[in-house]
């Protein structure tokens, strides 16, 4: 049987450990960002982009839906360390 272009763009599913993994990196990487402030205050331009603060609220998030309260507890301690309430 002749391969199709529809065959090389079929994949698998990937499972959910992976994407949980690849949501975990592409938030540290935003956290890691240098250029990236912990937080924007309202008279900002750039108010309600993303900052630091809502990386690590978002990672602490994906932690607790993983079962690492540990990593969870941290991150949510750095959300108030980026000048977050609580």
């Amino acid at each position: 049987m002749e391969e199709t272009l529809l065959d090389d763009i079929i994949k698998p599913r990937e499972t959910e450990e992976y994407v949980w993994e690849v949501i975990i990196q592409d938030l540290t990487d935003a956290i890691n960002e240098p250029n990236l402030p912990n937080k924007y205050a309202p008279a900002d331009s750039d108010y309600g982009h993303v900052a630091k603060g809502a990386a690590y609220a978002l990672r602490g998030k994906v932690y607790l839906y993983t079962g690492k309260y540990d990593e969870a507890i941290k991150d949510f301690k750095k959300v108030e360390e980026c000048g977050y309430g609580v």
